[in-house]
């Protein structure tokens, strides 16, 4: 019994708290959220649409080479690959990738993921595996992804040898063993 009330007092705090902040601790009130968990605002959220004030897209994100993420501030790589790699292969694959002149391509990560999809089930909040979205139902993923390769790897790694991938088309997100081979799509801010 001690232990309920334990668990119920922690729960309330966790409540009061995440309803008391907007996430980005900048006392602001503005709706971002730090939704990577990161110090920086690399690739998180922008919930109130200006999340890329003074962004040149032509420049920074040109249609012959991704598909620009207003929501996100992001540019995905538009052609992509669809070669098979291990989760090792699709990191280097990102980090060596010159396109459109630009070097600082990276593998999206799972929270990347979360944001361009949405709607993700309560699971997937918590860092569990579940449902996103489908590719079908979100502009921006249509645009990025072709139809014929599904699976694609996440920066994202739990442990040394597992990380995350998603089935693009079902928006499903799990963890896989990282010698596992799937796609890689890369994308770099724009901020």
């Amino acid at each position: 019994m001690k232990y309920f009330f334990l668990f119920c007092y922690f729960m309330i705090s966790i409540c009061l708290i995440v309803g008391c902040k907007d996430g980005d601790d900048n006392g602001s009130g503005d709706g971002d959220t730090d939704s990577d968990g990161d110090a920086d605002s690399d690739t998180d959220a922008d919930s109130d649409g200006d999340a890329c004030p003074g962004v040149d897209v032509s420049k920074e994100c040109p249609d012959t080479v991704g598909v620009f993420d207003s929501a996100n501030c992001l540019c995905w790589e538009k052609s992509g690959t669809s070669d098979a790699f291990t989760w090792d292969g699709a990191v280097s694959y990102c980090d060596n990738l010159d396109a459109g002149g630009f070097t600082d391509w990276q593998l999206a990560s799972k929270q990347d993921y979360m944001d361009m999809l949405g709607d993700c089930d309560d699971r997937v909040m918590i860092g569990a595996k579940g449902n996103c979205a489908q590719c079908a139902d979100v502009s921006v993923c249509k645009d990025v992804f072709n139809a014929t390769t599904e699976a694609f790897w996440t920066s994202t790694s739990d442990e040394s040898e597992i990380a995350w991938y998603i089935d693009i088309s079902a928006g499903f997100l799990r963890p896989a063993g990282t010698s596992n081979e799937a796609s890689a799509q890369c994308l770099r801010s724009v901020k």
